[in-house]
């Protein structure tokens, strides 16, 4: 017998996703080359509805920001971790370069969208 959906928003153990995991999963479609998401894009790619997103993120342009913050934040993480190394200022140089280096190639998509969401 199948049971009535309770009303409210579902638990988590009902497999709904979370904020968190929207975000990653912006995150991932960004990576991918997609620069520019509707709600409708994000949502059928995760396999959840529009209105979880909008719940989450009433405004669409806050989801992407919060994928941007979050990107952001995991960069300085980053580069906190480089600077407090102990090496000498070569290696730190090194060290820095290939961190830039790496997150322009793999999060281009996210620094162009940083840059469009807060011109200079």
């Amino acid at each position: 017998m199948n049971e009535a959906r309770r009303p409210g928003r579902p638990k988590k153990s009902d497999g709904v996703i979370g904020r968190e995991a929207i975000i990653d999963g912006t995150i991932s479609l960004l990576r991918s080359g997609t620069l520019v998401l509707t709600l409708k894009e994000i949502a059928l790619t995760l396999n959840i509805t529009a209105a979880l997103i909008a719940y989450y993120f009433p405004q669409g342009q806050s989801l992407l920001v919060a994928a941007v913050n979050k990107q952001a934040d995991l960069w300085l993480e980053r580069m906190k971790e480089i600077v407090s190394a102990d090496c000498d200022a070569e290696g730190l140089l090194d060290q820095l370069q290939s961190f830039v280096i790496c997150m322009y190639s793999s999060d281009r998509y996210i620094i162009d969208l940083y840059e469009q969401l807060w011109p200079d």
